[in-house]
């Protein structure tokens, strides 16, 4: 047992698990273009998980049991994906075709930055399908080929600037393509450039990855995946592949060597002049050498030519436990998989299956373990095959179905655990059980049987952090469906703060010798949702928020409640560092859901009867965002004047309106939020001379121009100029495309609908 017990690193799986091993495209993906727009424009979310998962999955064709034309069909359906995406782009850039300013509002869309994040995901998925299948091919020169392919691929999706996870993934799946094309300084450099990415920034996940890459491929003696010249070559001796053998002669000696117990090292090399050519040969002619040579171990362990030692060393590298050259070793025998003989596929299914599931990939280790089960004849072997199976399905990080409800109560009864031991397979396994058996119990409200199927363990036992932070994740998920109820405010702070606590023991605590602590992002966000759920202290929020990004974690997910709860903390630089990252499109999609923060907080300071914590909201935004720069703080600034002319505030809503106009210039709603301000204040004048100066600025047919002129037209109806007011409007609208700019310019500038009504109204008394 010794072989499949040392380095059971399986807690790390308490995380996410990768997604489903690689697949064709999900058919909701495959949908018309104009379906995936209806989608887009309704419910994006599904979509982008959908086309997220997919991506993921097809990093995993790469190491997938799969033959070349079962990969040639996943790439096909990649590329159709691919397709159906432009078409949709297209499709969205034809409605708007023709008028920049509609343009200028798509690019700057939750719509486009949807698109985009499925072009670029689509690229990626088909990148990985690319080099997937070109790692199949036995022929050097269509493999060569292919991998230069593989490799632009990759190389176009490094640029992609504004999706900077999928940058530093493609720069692994880069480096990934150098290595299987044997330029090995290139991939160096690549990785180099990676790590310099990921010390910035980035996941940790692949920053762990991505040092066991490197470390690989910089060890002394390193020598990238070689694959034979190609399968139309000619030998230098007939290789029979209705016999199975070679030159008779050569074969003989051979035999004879091998009975009188001569040196494998000695037997290969008379066979090496036969041997070696024979894997750049007919499929037929590869396989029969593979069997020739499989019949004695030590003839096998003493070729020293691809693919044959690679095979060997996947062999006596699982015996150490050495899994990640197991796992590195399986590029070169790849290309040859589907010829290798029964008895040599399974032992690489088993070998694979175990080294992965080992090194926390358990999702892509189930098609080889089920690939080796099927192939195993005793029942201790499928007995044992079986055990990985079941770790790795109780692996999963979801609410388990009822199925895999079943399998985790089969094995939860735990052997009991020697402080300091390595943990023993049944021990893992039994522990996965509980985990998911108590991730049931929490579905059906019942904490404490949850809680107790974790709890119990010392910190110098090889599970207890990954146990400890799982509980942490369902004490917020306790508080979260407590909220959902109506749970008392003061029962769900005192559950929390035991959450808190267990949280902080998490964070301090070590792993002992053979302890792996799982995947903490999960474990950091949810401590995040207990402070917000619970109101818990800023300096609480603020470690477990800069843990979860350090971790790797998106907090453009958190960012709507993060928001609402910075603001009811009034922790001015908490919110500030939300609203300000360093990363372009992250400030982009964060701006957006600050946008609709202001918005509801809007209509929430229309109510008349506004609470003392409602006064102490506006005192914060107004007073405590000094620091606060750039679309943030212009955005905040539009929310707060039309709070306070909604208020009936004028001189409020002028001062503000006025730091507005001083600091965001460029903005049409600055100048019309000053011109409203300034009307309500009874200075008409100074309002005209504001929309006067923004009308010359701005062509007539232009929305923004069009909106400036019927605001001028506004205030003469006011002054009683409402003959200069009228031939205003009628020019205005006379105008072609009049309708359908105007509604452009009230769809961005709703406040220019009161100032249509008020400058037709020139018409009446």
């Amino acid at each position: 047992m010794r072989c499949f017990l040392p380095a059971l690193a399986i807690f790390y799986l308490a995380v996410m698990a990768p997604a489903a091993a690689c697949r064709l495209p999900p058919e909701a993906l495959l949908s018309p273009p104009e379906k995936i727009l209806a989608s887009l424009d309704t419910q994006a979310q599904p979509v982008l998980k959908a086309m997220d998962d997919f991506a993921s999955a097809l990093e995993a064709c790469y190491d997938a049991p799969m033959g070349p034309l079962e990969l040639a069909e996943i790439r096909n359906g990649a590329a159709a994906l691919r397709d159906q995406i432009d078409g949709a782009r297209a499709m969205a850039e034809a409605r708007v075709r023709g008028n920049e300013l509609n343009f200028e509002a798509l690019l700057s869309s939750d719509l486009w930055q949807d698109l985009e994040s499925l072009r670029v995901a689509g690229a990626y998925a088909l990148a990985w399908a690319n080099l997937s299948r070109a790692t199949r091919e036995i022929s050097a020169e269509v493999r060569r080929k292919a991998l230069v392919g593989a490799t632009e691929d990759m190389r176009a999706l490094t640029l992609e600037f504004s999706h900077p996870v999928i940058v530093q993934r493609a720069m692994y799946g880069l480096a990934t393509a150098q290595i299987e094309g044997g330029d090995v300084p290139a991939a160096i450099a690549t990785l180099d450039q990676l790590k310099a990415s990921l010390q910035r920034g980035g996941q940790k996940p692949l920053e762990e990855a991505v040092n066991l890459f490197y470390g690989e491929i910089t060890a002394p003696g390193y020598t990238p995946p070689i694959v034979s010249a190609g399968a139309a070559a000619t030998l230098e001796r007939d290789f029979s592949q209705e016999a199975g053998v070679a030159d008779p002669q050569i074969l003989r000696a051979a035999e004879q060597a091998l009975s009188a117990g001569k040196p494998a090292a000695e037997i290969a090399a008379v066979l090496a002049p036969v041997f070696a050519p024979a894997f750049e040969g007919q499929p037929a002619t590869i396989t029969a050498a593979f069997e020739f040579l499989a019949g004695d171990k030590k003839l096998l362990a003493a070729a020293d030519y691809p693919p044959v030692n690679a095979v060997h060393t996947m062999d006596r590298a699982f015996t150490t436990s050495q899994f990640a050259t197991v796992r590195e070793n399986w590029r070169v025998v790849k290309p040859y998989y589907n010829l290798l003989p029964a008895k040599l596929k399974r032992g690489v299914d088993y070998q694979l299956g175990v080294a992965l599931v080992n090194l926390n990939e358990a999702a892509r280790a189930l098609p080889f373990l089920r690939a080796a089960r099927a192939g195993y004849k005793t029942r201790e072997q499928q007995a044992l095959v079986d055990k990985f199976i079941a770790l790795a399905r109780l692996s999963s990080d979801t609410d388990p179905d009822d199925e895999l409800l079943a399998l985790a109560q089969r094995h939860q009864t735990l052997p009991e655990i020697e402080p300091r031991q390595p943990l023993t397979l049944d021990q893992v396994i039994a522990l996965r059980a509980r985990v998911l058996l108590a991730r049931h119990a929490a579905t059906q409200g019942k904490w404490r049987k949850a809680d107790k199927l974790l709890s119990g363990f010392v910190p110098h036992m090889p599970a207890y952090k990954m146990l400890t932070g799982m509980r942490v994740r369902l004490i917020a998920r306790n508080v979260a469906e407590g909220l959902k109820t109506g749970e008392a405010a003061a029962n769900l702070e005192k559950t929390a703060r035991g959450g808190q606590a267990i949280y902080t023991i998490w964070r301090k605590s070590k792993c002992p010798p053979g302890c792996v602590a799982g995947d903490e992002t999960p474990v950091h966000r949810a401590a995040i949702n207990l402070a917000i759920d619970a109101g818990l202290s800023t300096g609480f929020f603020d470690t477990a928020y800069a843990s979860y990004e350090l971790s790797g974690g998106d907090v453009v997910l958190l960012a709507p409640a993060a928001i609402g709860y910075l603001v009811a903390q009034g922790d001015g630089p908490g919110l500030i560092a939300l609203l300000e990252p360093a990363e372009e499109v992250r400030a982009s999609r964060i701006l957006s859901a600050w946008k609709v923060f202001l918005r509801e907080l809007q209509e929430t300071e229309k109510d008349a009867a506004r609470t003392e914590k409602d006064a102490a909201r506006y005192l914060f935004l107004r007073d405590g965002l000094t620091a606060l720069q750039g679309r943030p703080l212009a955005n905040l600034r539009e929310a707060l004047v039309q709070i306070n002319l909604a208020r009936n505030a004028p001189e409020e809503a002028l001062r503000i309106a006025d730091l507005l106009a001083q600091d965001f210039p460029r903005r049409p709603s600055a100048w019309y939020l000053r011109a409203e301000a300034l009307r309500v204040n009874g200075r008409n004048l100074e309002a005209a001379r504001a929309l006067s100066s923004l009308a010359r600025r701005t062509p007539p047919d232009d929305p923004v121009g069009m909106g400036a002129r019927v605001g001028l037209a506004a205030i003469f109806t006011n002054l009683g100029e409402k003959p200069k007011a009228c031939a205003m409007v009628e020019k205005i609208f006379a105008r072609t495309q009049a309708a359908q700019n105007w509604q452009k310019a009230i769809d961005v500038f709703p406040l220019l609908t009161t100032w249509e009504r008020q400058a037709r109204s020139c018409a009446t008394g």
